[in-house]
């Protein structure tokens, strides 16, 4: 193998911290020197408020993701407090219309400076393809870097203000900064990049959407509160296999349980303390108390966690331990308007005056930070729709309406597919003067959005008749105005101009200008052991990154950048190995191996060989030349030179190799 000396520079992007708020973003907390967990934080008057919510942008190759949530965590360099644990699964694909009201934690220490939200996700992330009755047609198992340890941080430091309360937005934007990537020994790679939105005001850029039980009703100030008992995004067609054991470790022949359920643990699981795996492993834990999550295989349960608990621990999640501020410490103030829908169980119109204590109801509206002093909830949800009953009462069906509305206040809605109806289904659409028409931000529209083409979600109840035709009564539209399809640029960092806010990014060979002046640019840097989102200035790029540019193609001008995804380390190509240099007889086959060659972010490979030199008069050609292990016949005596070309599909890397051929 022959290579010119390389001398590369590992170079780790860092954004400078500035004012709380600022822009920036903070590295990681050293291994050796983990800060102290804050859980559970004092109390008092240092103290303030965290709400996290999640939700994702429309437009992704599969109909579900599904993502297993364990915790959400705030990083600094002085403390970690915890936000939420527990074990969760959602679906981002559900999430793509509202925000889901995540977790709320109180009692979040004032004043501490943190850098990063950790987000923590075991296991792979499921990826789905339907089928038009709903079954799984395709399953991809995504892994996701950093162990699942998802270190996010596009603003910069900041802090909870004491009384104060704190709003973290977490979007996965699996649209644009989301990249799969199908390794060459047939693992599949998921890349996410995460934006985070973190402040103290309202969620005003998109609809919340909240399940829960309704109490408190105030026939005066025509409000109520309604306290979550389940969440919006776990909500799918699954096998119910995620399970927690909760007991004494027993062993039985090697075999561990706990009441007599089998035990699996793999190199996956995770074990709190550490020690735990030793003790597992060396048969020394039978009798300790344990907690074990993980996913049920037939009678057995593969471990994704497990943790020694305290058997006389008074457990704060013991339901006799519970006062009413705990149990209700995910409850909003709903308050409602002359603008307020309101449906029963049969998708039909009521009042507020229908409205009774313990009845359940999904809530549609805009989420803020609750101002009202003489009011103990932390957040309002400014209804636009209630949805009295049972969860999954009012579907949220995706589709296109295929009509405008006519004089019975009726339109044509065609289903998309993969929700448990054939292909270019048809259904039709009852409105009602109460149903209310919204853009995903909120904004009030009137009927004449309605055109036959126009994308929509509809809430509502389908009534399915032998004698009449079915009826889909519609509770609450959701338009979709996506003004532009994003464009896509994917290549390398050929130059930066921050003065004149222009990037250029060589394609495919071409180099391509590109107007980043308005672009929200993040730098990620991904291993195996750490995931690291944080946004950068435009003169923080380095030539040589690799970098996807979404945004509109401008043929007359620059390419216009919405959004800058680039990868952390500038020299990330592939490494080419031609293989060791041979000598072999003349006449003989000569067989080349590329194989050693690899990428470090397992990118697929293509390779290239081509005979750059052979003695003169030979006919030698090579065989097979675009795999890995070409062959070619060294007819003459002599010396020849192979060059091995590999790429992945954006860097590429050459290396040559020599073969001498003795006697004839």
């Amino acid at each position: 193998m022959n290579k010119p000396l390389r001398i590369l520079s590992a170079i780790l992007l860092t954004a400078s911290l500035a004012a709380c708020g600022g822009g920036g973003g903070g590295g990681a907390t050293g291994a050796n020197n983990p800060p102290p967990v804050v859980n559970p934080p004092p109390v008092g008057d240092e103290t303030g408020t965290v709400a996290v919510l999640l939700t994702d942008a429309a437009g992704h190759d599969y109909d579900q993701a599904l993502a297993t949530i364990t915790a959400i965590e705030l990083i600094g360099d002085e403390a970690r407090t915890i936000i939420w644990e527990g074990l969760e699964t959602i679906d981002l694909l559900s999430l793509e219309d509202f925000y889901e009201f995540f977790a709320v934690a109180e009692d979040v220490p004032a004043y501490t400076e943190y850098s990063k939200v950790r987000l923590k996700v075991v296991e792979d992330l499921l990826l789905r393809k339907l089928n038009d009755d709903g079954s799984v047609k395709e399953e991809v198992a995504a892994e996701l870097p950093g162990k699942g340890k998802l270190d996010l941080n596009n603003q910069g430091p900041f802090q909870v203000a004491p009384g104060a309360t704190l709003i973290i937005e977490i979007d996965w934007q699996m649209n644009k900064a989301f990249k799969i990537i199908e390794t060459g020994n047939g693992r599949v790679k998921a890349r996410p990049v995460i934006m985070v939105n973190i402040h103290s005001g309202e969620a005003e850029d998109r609809l919340a959407r909240i399940f829960g039980v309704i109490d408190e009703i105030d026939d005066e100030d025509q409000d109520f509160r309604l306290c979550r008992t389940d969440y919006i995004g776990d909500d799918y067609d699954d096998d119910d296999d995620e399970g927690e054991l909760e007991g004494v470790l027993e062993l039985d022949n090697g075999t561990w349980s706990i009441d007599g359920v089998v035990l699996i643990f793999d190199d996956k699981t995770e074990y709190e303390p550490a020690s735990l795996r030793d003790a597992i492993a060396d048969e020394s834990a039978e009798g300790t108390f344990v907690e074990a999550e993980g996913r049920y295989e037939g009678d057995a349960l593969r471990v994704r966690e497990i943790e020694i608990e305290d058997y006389d621990d008074d457990d704060d999640h013991d339901d006799d331990d519970y006062d009413d501020d705990d149990r209700y410490r995910h409850c909003v103030r709903v308050r409602t308007d002359d603008r307020t829908g309101y449906f029963n169980e049969d998708g039909l119109p009521i009042t507020f005056a229908d409205l009774m204590d313990g009845d359940e109801a999904t809530v549609v509206g805009m989420l803020r930070v609750n101002r009202d002093d003489d009011d103990d909830r932390k957040f309002t949800l400014d209804a636009i729709v209630v949805e009295r009953g049972p969860e999954g009462t009012f579907p949220s069906w995706k589709g296109m309406a295929r009509s405008a509305v006519n004089a019975d206040d009726r339109f044509d809605f065609g289903l998309d597919s993969g929700q448990g109806f054939v292909e270019d289904t048809v259904v039709t659409t009852q409105l009602y003067e109460s149903t209310p028409i919204v853009t995903r931000e909120g904004e009030y529209l009137n009927r004449t959005v309605i055109q036959d083409g126009t994308d929509m979600t509809v809430d509502g109840v389908l009534s399915l008749s032998n004698e009449e035709p079915d009826l889909l009564r519609a509770a609450l539209l959701i338009v979709d105005f996506d003004d532009e399809a994003e464009d896509l640029l994917r290549g390398v960092v050929a130059d930066v101009d921050p003065n004149a806010g222009i990037l250029y990014l060589t394609v495919d060979g071409v180099e391509r200008c590109v107007d980043a002046d308005e672009a929200d640019i993040f730098v990620v840097e991904t291993d195996e052991d750490q995931f690291l989102s944080v946004r950068v200035e435009l003169g923080d790029l380095i030539p040589g990154q690799r970098a996807d540019v979404f945004g509109q193609e401008r043929f007359e001008s620059c390419f216009d950048a919405e959004t800058i995804i680039a990868d952390a380390v500038a020299d990330d190509r592939p490494d080419a190995d031609a293989g060791e240099d041979q000598v072999v007889a003349t006449g003989e086959t000569v067989f080349l191996d590329g194989s050693g060659s690899s990428d470090p972010n397992d990118d697929a490979l293509t390779f290239g060989w081509t005979l750059i030199e052979k003695p003169e008069g030979s006919t030698a050609s090579l065989t097979d030349a675009d795999t890995a292990t070409p062959s070619f016949v060294a007819d003459l005596a002599g010396e020849y030179e192979v060059m091995l070309v590999v790429s992945d599909g954006t860097l590429s890397d050459d290396d040559t190799v020599e073969i001498t051929a003795n006697g004839g």
